[in-house]
């Protein structure tokens, strides 16, 4: 049982942030890339039935028993279904980045073709193109995600529905050791903004980034930027314990009973005043406690940067190249900490331009454009084979066809959804 706040910390600081000198500088580096699945004839959504038949039908791709949740392993990784019917291609932490992403487009390559005997699509993008939130249901009814959606009901949001509208591109990062754990995890952080702004995909008539304004609006107690950044706070620990205990408690487990939390009650609360039915709560409640909690960089004992939206498969490597760049080649964390220095007081406030106007915002523009050259610069200087070679190539297009004109991949999935949804389907593959 957790007594106070130190107990929690403690925690904390055992499991999310214990950076070791067995960690090297180039660490490993884990994929995550979530997908709507669409019928390429009208661009409905599929369903559990379809999507379980098509993705059993690959070669080399062994369904898992023994889950409500279908699950498929391969020899490069292992795929899922989230709760709207995404489908989720995930890598196991690989010593390289190339080999990373070599995993991940071997697990598209290795399901797409029945997908596509199937008459189904892989599509890449933050929010579904074609289908508002407000119509979409969840597919997997497991008590975690009825719990979630009566919580979300509570907060008068339709949270359920915007679980199975969004998708992202999850990159997995070591912490490395204690010396550069700290900088990596701030200029994360500091960056975060201006991830979510250059590989904006999910455009709205609000935002470019339609998908991280819905996710902010969402609860603003479990997503965003760190609150301690701004008053110069270093410590990620303190971050993470101050979250953690302001967040309110969304679900509580107890066997196999899963509970929706309501809005108002903090896990501070929880921890200082106990509660009548749940009594105190223990360490696994904070791990769930965390596994609910959305921020634009979330620490798990490594970095998991949220704010990358699906991308099309040609474009995926991108974010992944640019990113380890930035945080694996010390000399440019160095350089990027001093560079975004100053913006860590007004970090949420560029944050919500970032989401909002992305690149065409002159602060955002004069971060984001130095940055990612800086972040070029790192990745070459980790070395063709530790990257490799064509997705380094990758990453340059990338910046040459959006970033370096201050255009996102939202500003031609806009476009195209207006001239034909069908050329936009097809574009997102």
């Amino acid at each position: 049982m957790l007594r106070d706040a130190d107990d929690v910390a403690a925690h904390l600081a055992a499991t999310c942030f214990a950076p070791t000198d067995d960690l090297p500088v180039r660490g490993a580096v884990g994929l995550e890339a979530e997908m709507f699945v669409l019928h390429t004839r009208d661009r409905r959504r599929s369903d559990l039935e379809e999507l379980v038949a098509a993705v059993g039908a690959a070669d080399g791709v062994v369904a898992q028993g023994g889950s409500e949740r279908p699950r498929w392993l391969s020899a490069d990784g292992q795929v899922t279904e989230e709760p709207g019917g995404q489908l989720e291609l995930i890598t196991d932490p690989e010593p390289t980045l190339a080999s990373a992403l070599d995993r991940l487009d071997g697990l598209a390559t290795a399901i797409e073709p029945c997908l596509d005997a199937a008459g189904l699509a892989l599509a890449g993008a933050g929010l579904d193109p074609f289908h508002p939130a407000e119509g979409l249901g969840v597919q997997l009814d497991l008590p975690r995600y009825r719990a979630m959606g009566t919580y979300f009901g509570r907060r008068g949001t339709n949270g359920q529905a915007l679980m199975c509208a969004s998708a992202s591109l999850q990159i997995n990062l070591d912490l490395g050791p204690p010396a550069m754990a700290v900088d990596r995890w701030l200029v994360a952080n500091l960056a975060a903004p201006l991830v979510v702004a250059t590989f904006a995909n999910s455009p709205t008539s609000e935002a470019v980034n339609g998908r991280a304004l819905a996710w902010a609006r969402l609860d603003p107690t479990r997503t965003g930027v760190p609150a301690l950044i701004a008053p110069g706070v270093d410590d990620p620990v303190a971050h993470l314990l101050w979250d953690v205990m302001r967040a309110d408690v969304m679900l509580v487990s107890r066997g196999t009973e899963m509970s929706p939390g309501r809005p108002g009650w903090t896990f501070g609360d929880w921890v200082r005043d106990g509660h009548p039915e749940h009594g105190r709560p223990t360490t696994a409640d904070v791990d769930m406690h965390l596994s609910t909690l959305f921020p634009e960089v979330r620490l798990r004992g490594f970095l998991e940067v949220r704010g990358v939206d699906q991308l099309p498969r040609r474009w995926r490597a991108a974010p992944a190249v640019l990113l380890t760049g930035l945080l694996y080649d010390p000399a440019t964390t160095t350089a990027a900490r001093a560079l975004l220095e100053d913006v860590r007081r007004d970090l949420p406030r560029l944050q919500g331009r970032a989401v909002r106007r992305g690149l065409t915002d002159p602060l955002v523009w004069d971060l984001a454009g130095p940055l990612w050259e800086l972040a070029m610069d790192g990745a070459r200087r980790l070395g063709e084979d530790w990257v490799g070679a064509r997705w380094m190539d990758t990453a340059d297009a990338f910046l040459d066809r959006f970033t370096r004109r201050r255009r996102h991949p939202a500003d031609e999935q806009r476009d195209l959804r207006r001239r034909s949804p069908a050329e936009a389907l097809e574009w997102s593959r």
